[in-house]
């Protein structure tokens, strides 16, 4: 979660190419905006810039997706209050929120389909769970944290990104043939971006 500026400060939030690039290691990004239509049409559309991932925006009043200017999503009755969201209204909204985010989910997966991973994600939370033990003493919560398209591995990347690329498989090929691995702009972690099929040549 990203706190970003408001106000005056609005001009200059996510104005650091980190932080877009930090959205961009995720599979969905959800914006979560006030009251004001105007804002929400007109002046919030600009921090979409950059971003690559579908965008899904939450706020408090009920509009149209196509009146948000570069939203995939739009999700009304969710705004910045003052209170938990417990109100029928705003726990329909959020359950709406959930579903919609789903279908977007799923609709990432069909497109996957036609030119499938080279290797599935939780094969290869498996094999670093097996072949570097320090994950288990992460403290990290969740320190394999799966996606769409890879994994985020909650250690040091100068001291494991290593081991990770060397990570081998039964088949006899070793994870940097499968996957772009860097390191993330989340707290110096390691990042997995596996490749499609038809960029390796095969999949295991």
């Amino acid at each position: 979660m990203i706190g970003l500026a408001r106000g005056m400060g609005r001009r200059v939030s996510l104005s650091m190419d980190y932080e877009r690039k930090l959205i961009n290691e995720h599979d969905i990004v959800v914006f979560t905006f006030g009251a004001f239509s105007d804002c929400i049409i007109n002046k919030k559309p600009k921090l979409f810039e950059g971003i690559e991932i579908p965008i899904v925006v939450t706020g408090g009043p009920d509009l149209k997706t196509e009146e948000v200017p570069g939203a995939d999503l739009y999700v009304g009755n969710i705004g910045r209050t003052s209170h938990r969201l417990r109100k029928a209204d705003e726990v329909n909204a959020l359950d709406k929120l959930s579903k919609e985010i789903g279908k977007i989910a799923d609709d990432i997966r069909k497109q996957q389909s036609k030119d499938p991973l080279s290797v599935i994600p939780v094969k290869v939370m498996t094999e670093i769970e097996n072949q570097i033990p320090e994950i288990q003493s992460a403290l990290s919560p969740a320190p394999l944290t799966l996606q769409l398209d890879g994994i985020r591995v909650k250690l040091p990347y100068d001291e494991f990104h290593e081991k990770i690329e060397k990570l081998e498989f039964d088949e006899g090929v070793i994870l940097s043939e499968l996957a772009n691995i860097s390191r993330s702009k989340m707290k110096n972690y390691i990042l997995i971006k596996i490749k499609s099929k038809s960029e390796v040549g095969f999949a295991i």
